[in-house]
């Protein structure tokens, strides 16, 4: 779309006329058949397929398109051709296809427009172009009759190639998931391999061998863990993918002949037969025939992403402007398709290269190229390295050290091995991927189907989100605000208002049936309407009740039979219906552009009385212009209507407003963002006025205007529109100087490009996370480009869901906040998961260390667990941080903080965490394991082999119970768990059960704790490892209680200092 009135809205879905504007046309609803065309022979192989296309979807903004600069030929752009010099054009040499992105800013609006028409002239597809006429070329062409021969067509595939414009958008495929085959990529992992030759050699070193068969029970159920976490995080990201759907035949004649041939075989100068629901495989421009005016219509919205359908013609476009190639209505695009009608046309362009969609597609590849990789996965990676060599270290130490004090060397070998495997950070992509694929599934419930893990933490750094406004930020549906006419003084009345649905019952009665004759719903039926705008005033005046009823009734009555229905007319703007009634011979009803409709009233309607007809005077017609200014302004969208009399005079009725309203949930989840650091930018193809107006109500701009006591009308206390503007500019001017941090908030008039740049400045300039809401193919390169890429589930096209990382599958701009705060949430987790998980490694690490030092004595063995109760402690905390914080629920100040940026994630407050948290862990374990070693083990009189496995095992159940209290406590960072609440985390309360029941059945089932060489630790054990365990760890809940208290204390004194000063000022 490209040139609209600036506050005209049109009455019906909006359509291209050759002049470049964007006018109302009044579609019937039944669709008369057309003439067959007479161009030859027809073939009974071309299936006509119907399409469930309904006009009454419509996106009141105009999204922002990619313009190519029209293809020449001396200077002369193929829309301003004759046909027949355009056809010998495209089969000359000196053809050139020049394909740019072009603003379309160098449009202006006709000399006779208003000039707050020359303002919004940019975002419509209707009215006229600075010097537009029209010219039918009607006549006998010659090419029509034969299309190409078989060596033109060998020519032009020569120069021209292939159509190779979809190949593209062909989906690969991808390889079945199997559990099998994650089972055995699983298997083939490196440190289940290690624990292999561990189990094997315990089978061959070891006196007994149930320490090996416990040590492969230990493996088959590490695996089975891991392998059920790998295939749900695989099979939880649902890849959605979907191949963008067109016909792989189409029609063309060529040798004289009709011929279905493969869309790859299409050449510029094929001529190509169009029929309902065909699918475009090349720019084709139409041409009318010897004997019929071409007018179909086209559904452009996969290509601008507007569901408004298109009138399409055969008129050539002369016009002195040079105007962009999507807003020339006698061509249609390749990816987009026929509503109604048929036609035939000339192929223009073919492949990626040169067509429209081939453009964005390109741009596509070229955002595909840049890897989506995140500082967390290099800086996990990076850790995972160093601690890595730490453990090697670390073991190498233990074997060489053990084996100069004179230990044996297989029993230090086995140790090392096994401390390697408890050590070696090899979970951390297991719980990254555990954690981000639980919470994957958790956004698919709130209307987010994510389809990359590194979505939930990406989402979580979000520094910018760039969203579209219709559909998105508003419902993307109208909805009848406003109805004015003027009184019997001439002077501009509001008779009805949406937000206080004034009721006036004979006015209603009125203008209700004048519209209702005046549309498509007199042939069809008000139940089968089409039409957006007749379906937004029926569905709003249906809440009235029995007056609705009444007036539908009267018109049911009238026996009106309809005798002539007048297509809307690109020149004269409006659109007519001619009736007749027992009443009257004639009654004719018109609506339309509200200038248009004035200009051909000199009567009006007083709102007071039907039957009271006045003169129409220039200051009534000022006041009705200047409420059409004002509405503009506002973002509205306004028809006017008008009726005949006997004596052919025309009587302006009253003028319709209506507005796309904003969704439910968005100003609130704007107020979230700006709360949480986030900056929120609309980017919008609409003109600035509409585009400011839907930003200052979603409450997106700094300033807004005030509202009188009724809270009805908006009074600017203060502030003028200029000042709202500054916050706002268009896409033409977006450069890397331009401030999105504290100024820009709205960008108008945007392209494909502007919006694929401003993704480009935002992460490679200045390193931020952007989030990027669209839906159609011109928004699918922005959505590649993004951090995170949101497609719209409902209104969006294929490819741009496949371009982007996340589905929404409501459409509201809310649901992008409420992943934001999930994904925090699910960041935040994480980092607990990774905490936990390193502070248990770091306890194993500190307690070998020490014991090395203090080892090998009387009292201290020389290791201060079994290698295989290593293994079994890993299996144990694997789970639980695998496991154990993936459901935990938010903390009360999650949106209260700026948003981390990536390489915050291992900062110094995480690094503290680890630090305490394996402190404290490594404190209890030591302390019971020397209370047993040096205590209770010679109190209890065992030898020296019960002596050591007794405090080995006090080891063991303290570093359980101690790891166990540790996840409790690290459930939060800031706030106590107390407040946040103790057992709310099911997932925490089953693993915390698990592992109860295991120390439970290890104390009391004999064999198996033989096996595993565990004592019975007695009452007085039990007592030290619970004590140690609360002491040792808990005191980090009270440190939580102390800053809270603090925290609140101070904020209070604050807030009373800050209230005394606001006093004080006041009183002044």
């Amino acid at each position: 779309m490209a040139l609209q009135p600036k506050h005209s809205l049109n009455d019906q879905p909006l359509v291209n006329d050759q002049n470049g504007k964007e006018e109302p046309s009044n579609t019937p609803s039944v669709v008369q058949e057309e003439e067959a065309i007479p161009i030859g022979s027809e073939i009974v192989d071309v299936q006509e397929t119907s399409i469930n296309a309904s006009p009454s979807e419509i996106i009141t903004e105009d999204h922002e398109k990619e313009a190519h600069v029209p293809s020449k030929f001396k200077g002369v752009p193929y829309y301003r051709m004759d046909i027949e010099e355009l056809y010998s054009t495209l089969l000359s040499a000196d053809f050139q296809s020049e394909p740019i992105l072009q603003n379309t800013s160098d449009v202006t609006d006709h000399p006779e427009a208003t000039s707050h028409q020359e303002e919004n002239s940019l975002r419509s597809s209707q009215g006229h172009i600075n010097g537009t006429t029209h010219r039918s070329n009607f006549g006998s062409h010659i090419f029509e009759e034969t299309g190409l021969i078989d060596e033109q067509v060998r020519r032009q595939r020569e120069k021209y190639g292939e159509n190779n414009l979809f190949t593209k958008l062909v989906e690969k495929s991808n390889s079945k998931l199997s559990f099998w085959r994650v089972f055995i990529s699983e298997v083939r992992e490196p440190m289940i391999l290690l624990l292999f030759i561990v189990g094997i050699l315990y089978v061959i070193w070891d006196d007994s061998i149930w320490n090996g068969l416990v040590i492969f029970i230990c493996i088959i159920l590490m695996v089975i863990v891991e392998v059920i976490n790998e295939y749900r995080s695989k099979k939880g990201v649902q890849q959605l993918k979907s191949t963008f759907e067109m016909s792989k035949k189409c029609t063309v004649r060529r040798n004289r002949e009709l011929k279905i041939i493969n869309v790859t075989e299409l050449v510029p100068g094929d001529v190509i037969r169009l029929n309902v629901g065909q699918v475009l495989p090349a720019d084709v421009r139409l041409f009318n025939t010897e004997s019929k005016k071409i007018n179909i219509q086209v559904d452009q919205s996969a290509l601008t992403g507007e569901s408004l359908l298109c009138n399409k013609h055969g008129d050539v476009i002369n016009t002195t402007n040079e105007i962009s190639t999507i807003e020339c209505n006698n061509i249609v695009f390749a990816g987009t398709y026929v509503v109604k009608g048929k036609a035939f046309g000339v192929v223009i362009s073919t492949g990626c290269d040169n067509t429209q969609l081939g453009s964005v597609l390109n741009l596509l590849e070229k955002a595909n190229e840049k890897e989506k990789k995140t500082e967390l996965q290099k800086t996990m990676k990076e850790l995972a390295k160093y601690l890595t060599i730490a453990s090697i270290s670390i073991t190498a130490i233990i074997v060489i050290v053990g084996w100069i004090r004179g230990f044996e060397w297989r029993r230090m070998l086995l140790a090392g091995l096994s401390v390697m495997f408890a050590t070696i950070p090899e979970e951390l992509p297991i719980i990254i991927k555990s954690v981000l694929a639980l919470g994957s599934l958790q956004l698919s419930k709130k209307n987010l189907l994510i389809k990359k893990l590194h979505v939930p933490e990406s989402m979580a750094t979000t520094t910018h989100i760039l969203t579209d406004k219709t559909g998105t930020m508003t419902k993307n549906c109208l909805q009848l605000t406003e109805v004015h006419q003027l009184d019997e003084n001439g002077n501009l009345s509001c008779v009805y208002r949406h937000k206080t649905k004034r009721e006036n019952t004979k006015f209603l009665s009125d203008w209700i049936l004048d519209w209702l004759l005046a549309g498509s719903s007199f042939s069809s039926g008000v139940d089968e309407l089409d039409d957006p705008f007749e379906k937004s005033v029926v569905e709003e005046l249906s809440t009235l009740g029995d007056t609705f009823t009444k007036i539908l009734e009267r018109r049911n009555q009238s026996h009106v039979k309809l005798m002539e229905e007048i297509c809307f007319d690109h020149q004269k703007g409006f659109s007519s219906i001619v009736l007749s009634s027992d009443m009257s011979s004639k009654m004719i009803y018109s609506k339309g552009i509200p200038e248009k409709i004035l200009d051909i009233c000199n009567r009006f309607q007083a709102s007071s009385d039907r039957n009271l007809v006045l003169e129409l005077s220039e200051d009534s017609k000022q006041s009705l212009t200047n409420y059409l200014e004002k509405a503009t302004a506002r973002g509205m969208r306004v028809i006017g209507l008008c009726r005949e009399n006997d004596n052919s005079e025309r009587i302006f009725t009253c003028l319709l407003s209506f507005i796309d309203p904003i969704r439910p949930g968005v100003k609130q989840a704007i107020k979230q963002c700006k709360e949480a650091g986030i900056r929120v930018v609309m980017i919008s193809g609409d003109h600035t006025n509409t585009a400011v107006a839907v930003a200052d109500e979603c409450g997106l701009l700094q300033f807004h205007p005030k509202k009188g006591a009724d809270e009805e009308e908006e009074i600017e206390l203060g502030e003028s529109a200029s000042e709202k503007k500054k916050q706002c500019i268009e896409g033409k001017d977006v450069d890397e100087n331009v401030d999105f941090d504290n100024e820009v908030c709205v960008v108008s008039r945007a392209t494909p490009k502007n919006k694929y740049d401003i993704v480009d400045l935002l992460r490679n300039k200045y390193n931020y996370n952007v989030i990027v809401s669209g839906d159609g193919i011109n928004d699918a390169a922005a959505l590649a480009n993004a951090t995170v890429g949101v497609a719209m589930g409902k209104s969006g096209v294929d490819l741009a869901k496949e371009s982007a990382d996340v589905i929404l599958t409501d459409d509201n701009f809310s649901t992008i906040v409420t992943g934001i705060i999930e994904g925090r949430k699910l960041y935040e987790n994480l980092r607990k998961s990774i905490q936990f998980y390193l502070s248990c490694k770091m306890t194993l690490v500190s307690l070998f260390i020490v014991n090395i030092i203090i080892g090998g004595s009387k009292y201290v063995p020389f290791i201060p667990m079994d290698p295989i109760q290593i293994i079994l402690l890993e299996l144990f905390s694997d789970i639980g941080a695998a496991t154990a914080f993936v459901i935990e629920s938010e903390e009360e100040d999650i949106m209260k903080k700026p948003p981390k940026k990536d390489k915050q994630f291992v900062d110094a407050t995480f690094l503290c965490h680890i630090a305490t948290g394996s402190a404290s862990l490594f404190i209890s374990v030591l302390l019971s394991y020397l209370i047993g070693a040096f205590l209770l083990g010679p109190m209890y009189n065992l030898d020296s082999k019960a002596h050591e496995q007794y405090s080995q095992s006090m080891a063991m159940m303290a570093w359980l119970i101690g790891h166990v209290t540790l996840a409790f406590n690290m459930r939060t960072t800031t706030s106590p768990l107390f407040i946040h609440g103790l057992f709310t985390n099911v997932m925490m309360n089953i693993w915390i059960a698990v592992v109860g029941i295991s120390v439970f059945i290890l104390q009391l089932f004999t064999p198996l704790s033989t096996a595993l060489k565990i004592q019975n630790l007695g009452l007085l054990g039990w007592t030290i490892i619970l004590l140690l365990s609360v002491l040792c760890i808990c005191w980090q809940e009270v440190y939580k209680w102390l800053r809270r208290g603090f925290t609140l204390l101070f904020q209070g004194r604050v807030m009373n200092v800050s209230r005394q000063l606001m006093d004080c000022f006041s009183r002044q």
